[in-house]
């Protein structure tokens, strides 16, 4: 039989950036979640971000460098 998920079958019909803020967006998105590519119509959480993901990629995509990044590296150097 043929049947499969709705999981993959969300997977299967992938929506593509259609312009070029989607496209800016998803690449912030790839970035952030080390993701090959992305979903367009796939919420952020569900790509398998988290809060502090969430903040780093709202903070890149505002053009702003991520404070809690910065401190975090800071650390670890």
């Amino acid at each position: 039989m043929g049947s499969s998920t709705p999981a993959v079958r969300a997977r299967q019909r992938a929506a593509a950036p259609a312009t070029p803020e989607e496209e800016a967006v998803a690449a912030v998105y790839r970035e952030v979640l080390g993701l090959a590519e992305v979903d367009i119509a796939a919420s952020f959480f569900d790509l398998g971000g988290s809060s502090y993901d969430a903040v780093r990629a709202i903070r890149r995509i505002e053009g702003r460098p991520s404070r809690c990044s910065s401190r975090i590296r800071a650390r670890g150097s």
